[in-house]
């Protein structure tokens, strides 16, 4: 089994869903595939295994319903569609994240360039978990200059259309 918390680990980035025009400065930006937060804290396999592993798991019934593209292959696939991760479990399964953070170092003094790479992923964690129909928040943490800085992110859409928002707050202790 792999361990929850993952140092490291690459998360794919949902790609803009609706062709418009884009500023030249914001398009190194929207071009990223992926993300690669300091660590994550993945829901551990064993509490999900019932999820992805059993004969008459959901995962394995959502694999070959027609709905899900069964027939698609690469980044099409229900498989790559059922993890934020951009490496894929060696046992095909859901993957479902909790925690995001990052860890500037007092030579850094980008707190808020932390604090957006930390937003891309648990940005792309809520989309990951509203294309699943869960509804739960992913929390982000960035420590810089001997401070926390925390944030809860969630998704929410007007009924079962689009657009699909992801919405954050600051935590206040």
């Amino acid at each position: 089994m792999i361990d929850a918390n993952r140092a490291k680990w690459p998360i794919c980035l949902p790609q803009p869903t609706t062709p418009r025009v884009i500023r030249s400065q914001t398009v190194r930006i929207l071009n990223a595939k992926s993300v690669v937060p300091d660590g994550a804290v993945f829901v551990p396999e064993g509490a999900i295994r019932k999820l992805s592993l059993t004969a008459d798991s959901t995962f394995k019934r959502l694999r070959r319903s027609g709905m899900t593209g069964s027939a698609a292959r690469g980044e099409e696939s229900f498989a790559c569609q059922s993890t934020p991760s951009v490496q894929l479990p060696r046992t095909p399964g859901f993957q479902f994240v909790s925690t995001f953070w990052e860890d500037k170092k007092p030579v850094h003094s980008m707190l808020e360039d932390a604090y957006r790479q930390n937003r891309m992923s648990t940005a792309a964690a809520v989309r990951h978990l509203h294309s699943l129909h869960v509804k739960a928040p992913i929390c982000g943490l960035v420590w810089s200059n001997e401070s926390v800085r925390a944030h809860v992110d969630w998704c929410v859409s007007k009924g079962q259309e689009p657009p699909v928002r992801a919405m954050s707050t600051f935590v206040h202790s």
